[in-house]
């Protein structure tokens, strides 16, 4: 292991089970998950806390490579929640219902709800909210398996924009009083975007890590937190850009990080290197963390994975798991 910076690179064992089409006795790892609000689903990769070591080095020698985990197999139950996408639509997100007397807020404007989703460069859509009765509300985007949480302004209006996973883009909005908006739009540069997403409830402190062409860490071509670049790259067909979307700060927040890259546009032949990294922190050492992973397929759309990592104790705070081999990397032929 080698320590570069604030960087101290872990092995760790992972175990990856497939989850799909069965049910199992709950558990208390399940009654864990139901608690956060995750549902799992698909491929489930499992950090023992046992198996992962930290250590220092000296902070001199700053190309070290990230050691390569091994890969075993387990298992990992699954079971379906109220947030989970294949529950949308049913009776418990029912719109709230409308009555013919009509209702003002405290400003004297008329209760009405509604939302809009506008395209952009760079296959981005700018959704606009207004749910003139809702101020300061929580609400939950969903849109092919990405979630974001957000909140509305006192006038209940809100505005985000988000990276699209599919060309017929559709996007769902959840209030926690079960009022609920829909929308859609068409996103005619969708295909000339690769894109990876890393989600996350509370404060898990996860990062993508993005070297492209071969880049090392703290280069031009490392894109991560510190360094997100904006869709002016992408645009220029200068390289990707990493999208923070992080509107509510608590344990049941939806907050994502997006990496975009125009693979449509690069003339240059080579690969992306993808990893996640958890910052040990005391907010999140000791602790199981769980987070899904969303990757666009050109053939089956958006592929979600569910993680659920075992952090370190917190004898390691300020130390950074580095997580390889749970993202595809993005490969690019020459245009």
């Amino acid at each position: 292991m080698k320590k570069s910076g604030n960087y101290i690179y872990a092995t760790a064992s992972f175990a990856v089970a497939l989850t799909i089409g069965f049910l199992v006795q709950k558990s208390d790892a399940e009654n864990r998950l139901f608690a956060k609000g995750l549902a799992l689903g698909g491929t489930t990769t499992v950090v023992d806390p046992a198996s992962v070591q930290l250590t220092s080095a000296k902070p001199k020698d700053k190309n070290a490579t990230p050691v390569v985990p091994e890969i075993g197999v387990d298992e990992m139950p699954t079971f379906a929640v109220p947030w989970a996408t294949d529950q949308i639509g049913g009776d418990a997100l029912e719109p709230t219902p409308k009555t013919d007397d009509t209702t003002f807020n405290a400003y004297g404007v008329p209760c009405e709800t509604n939302v809009t989703a506008v395209p952009g460069p760079a296959a981005m859509v700018t959704l606009g909210i207004d749910a003139s009765c809702l101020p300061n509300a929580y609400f939950t985007v969903l849109h092919e398996g990405l979630r974001v949480s957000g909140m509305t302004s006192p006038l209940g209006i809100a505005e985000l924009t988000l990276p699209v996973f599919s060309e017929d883009a559709k996007f769902e909005v959840l209030f926690e009083g079960g009022e609920r908006l829909t929308t859609g739009t068409e996103v005619q540069d969708f295909d000339a975007y690769d894109r990876v997403a890393l989600q996350w409830q509370g404060a898990a402190e996860l990062q993508i890590h993005a070297l492209e062409f071969g880049a090392s860490y703290g280069q031009k071509g490392h894109v991560w937190q510190a360094a997100p670049r904006n869709s002016e790259f992408a645009l220029g067909a200068q390289g990707g850009f990493l999208t923070t979307l992080a509107l509510r700060d608590d344990e049941q927040a939806w907050q994502a990080e997006v990496y975009s890259f125009p693979s449509g546009s690069i003339n240059q032949e080579g690969t992306v290197r993808l990893s996640i990294e958890a910052e040990i922190k005391p907010s999140n050492c000791g602790r199981e963390v769980f987070a899904q992973t969303l990757q666009s397929d050109a053939e089956t759309g958006a592929e979600v994975v569910d993680l659920a990592v075992a952090m370190p104790d917190c004898g390691a705070i300020g130390e950074v798991l580095v997580l390889n081999n749970l993202l595809r990397d993005i490969r690019i032929a020459s245009n």
